[in-house]
């Protein structure tokens, strides 16, 4: 004997409501996730703050390590992201 404590309408609303929540957190994150991945090259006030430093201190730690992407007929510096993560990567202990 099985006992139900909703109608078969009522289950039917709240698996409706639950699909449609999960999929407005699925949008919401797939959207945050977008966004981060949006601007992959930083200058080199982008990339000191990605890094949680100083500008002078960026000069110092880790410009030295990663090379600049040139883009031709721009003369700004700029770093790419994955060689950031690239050098946080290996200096993790």
């Amino acid at each position: 004997m099985e006992l139900q404590l909703l109608s078969s309408e009522a289950q039917d609303r709240l698996t409706d409501g639950v699909l449609e929540i999960a999929e407005n957190i699925a949008m919401a994150k797939f959207e945050v996730l977008k966004g981060q991945n949006k601007q992959r090259l930083k200058t080199r006030a982008e990339a000191a703050k990605y890094l949680h430093l100083s500008g002078n201190s960026f000069d110092e730690v880790v410009r030295p390590y990663i090379k600049t992407v040139h883009l031709e007929g721009f003369s700004r510096l700029m770093w790419d992201v994955r060689d950031l993560d690239r050098f946080i990567d290996e200096r993790k202990s």
